[in-house]
């Protein structure tokens, strides 16, 4: 993800430039789905933010392994589709276990966590530090 140019992380700015990264770019994602009942939900992929088309009877409280319940993934920079398959590639390459923890969906405070957390790291020098500290103080404010 890149961390040069804070505008990539603000929603007006990437809709009027129609660039974004993953973060932005799958919140647009997320809302869009969300208007057209569509049971998309970001999940926690490590490294990645990537999104999961759930089955319509997906129940967060009693299933016990989400993964199950996905039929596909979808990258939010690309729009590329990516299966089971794929995903169990990924984990494997990055060596880490496969667990359905990463397969529940992220909450919408967790993702606005995210956010600012990353957008803090466009931040991180001498010149704009008091910028990252407030950032990750709003980001360790939603925690509580």
């Amino acid at each position: 993800m890149g961390y040069k140019n804070p505008d990539d992380f603000f929603i007006h700015k990437v809709i009027e430039s129609k660039k974004g990264n993953a973060l932005s770019n799958g919140v647009l994602y997320l809302l869009l789905s969300e208007l057209l009942d569509i049971n998309v939900k970001a999940i926690n992929i490590p490294r990645q933010f990537i999104l999961a088309y759930f089955h319509n009877d997906y129940n967060q409280f009693t299933d016990k392994n989400p993964q199950l319940k996905i039929h596909f993934y979808i990258d939010a920079i690309s729009g590329q589709i990516f299966s089971h398959t794929d995903m169990e590639a990924y984990f494997k390459r990055v060596s880490v276990p496969l667990t359905p923890f990463y397969f529940k969906p992220l909450t919408h405070k967790r993702i606005v966590q995210m956010q600012l957390e990353e957008l803090a790291k466009c931040f991180k020098n001498s010149k704009y530090e008091y910028k990252y500290n407030e950032l990750i103080n709003l980001s360790n404010l939603l925690e509580e």
